[in-house]
């Protein structure tokens, strides 16, 4: 696909310094811890934030730099956030309307054009109704119809789904689902739900910069960072191969499936927490690893008992089930042997 946004852009008073480039009709993911930059990000993308140094440019004319600023209203972009904000004195459909006919329809084709998108997304019989009678699902639905009505060119949401109720989001991710197709997208979340749902591509920041950026299915199965290890559910250990199949990590090796590894260089390897066995003897069996480890915490989430060990410095899960903890009496504190099978762990070079 051929380049349609370019970001080379840096908010020092922020700690940002991005370099990016999005398709026309590719669909991004962001992700990122807290403060990583990821809200900075689309608020440059829409004008919100003008960068200190650097460029944002739309099909190769600049949108912001050191001589040119195109204010967000000039900018045909839909900014969908994470509360509707809705003008409350306005109805329903005149919310809707008022993109279009800030744009220049005439009154009539305006309404006209926000009936449609409120057809779109199941809320056309709430047309004449004011916001504060509405649901926190109906209002959201209501603000992405108001940003559709644009015909944007880019679409950007910043956590479009936090404020809902969880009975509510899948329906309203489906929708988003349906009404993002063919439109560039760059959607910030911290649900991985909504990165497989919404999104073909996956970027990650960290520390104000770009950390990782990829196809979400290749991110996923060689996680790169620790952060995205966590957000996709894996654990991810950094160590030096010392064979085609084996990294070290401080002295112990851990053995795995894939590409073969060069030895001397660095590499990783990544496995589920649900593939961590605990163990207070090292057990015998060449198909296993088994990592000397100190338990640092345990947490019960329902059905499992989350326990976090450590290993050469570095952090792991396992999940176990509460008899299991229970027969192994674990405490902060143990030593203990996380036993993972060599056919569960993936190895990568770094």
């Amino acid at each position: 696909m051929d380049e349609f946004l370019r970001l080379d852009a840096a908010v020092p008073a922020r700690g940002v310094e991005l370099s990016l480039h999005v398709a026309a009709g590719e669909r991004v993911a962001v992700v990122g811890p807290n403060g990583a930059g990821k809200s900075t990000l689309l608020q440059l993308i829409a004008g919100a934030l003008r960068p200190s140094t650097g460029t944002v440019s739309l099909r190769g004319r600049s949108l912001s730099g050191p001589d040119t600023h195109l204010p967000p209203h000039r900018r045909r972009f839909a900014y969908i956030e994470q509360r509707a904000w809705l003008f409350p004195h306005l109805s329903v459909l005149d919310n809707v309307a008022f993109g279009p006919r800030a744009r220049g329809l005439g009154k009539v084709a305006a309404r006209d054009r926000a009936a449609e998108e409120l057809d779109a997304v199941g809320c056309l019989e709430l047309a004449e109704r004011r916001p504060q009678s509405l649901s926190g699902g109906q209002a959201q639905r209501v603000s992405i119809a108001r940003g559709m009505a644009i015909d944007p060119e880019i679409v950007l949401l910043d956590e479009p789904f936090a404020a809902l109720d969880v009975s509510v989001t899948p329906a309203v991710r489906s929708m988003v689902h349906s009404r993002l197709a063919g439109r560039t997208s760059l959607l910030v979340t911290h649900d991985p739900l909504d990165v497989v749902t919404l999104a073909d591509r996956l970027i990650v920041i960290e520390q104000g910069r770009v950390a990782a950026d990829g196809l979400i299915d290749l991110l996923s199965a060689a996680p790169s960072t620790r952060f995205l290890a966590r957000f996709i559910g894996v654990n991810l250990l950094h160590g030096e191969a010392v064979a085609p199949d084996a990294i070290s990590l401080g002295g112990q090796h851990l053995r795995g499936l894939g590409d073969p590894l060069e030895v001397g260089r660095s590499a990783r390897a990544t496995f589920s927490p649900a593939a961590v066995a605990i163990h207070s003897e090292a057990p015998g069996g060449s198909p296993r690893n088994a990592l000397r480890s100190r338990v640092t915490s345990l947490e019960s989430r329902g059905a499992v008992v989350v326990v976090s060990l450590v290993v050469a410095g570095q952090h792991l899960h396992a999940e176990l089930t509460p008899s299991a903890v229970a027969e192994l009496g674990l405490s902060p504190g143990d030593w203990v042997h996380a036993v993972i099978k060599a056919t569960q762990v993936a190895v990568h070079q770094s």
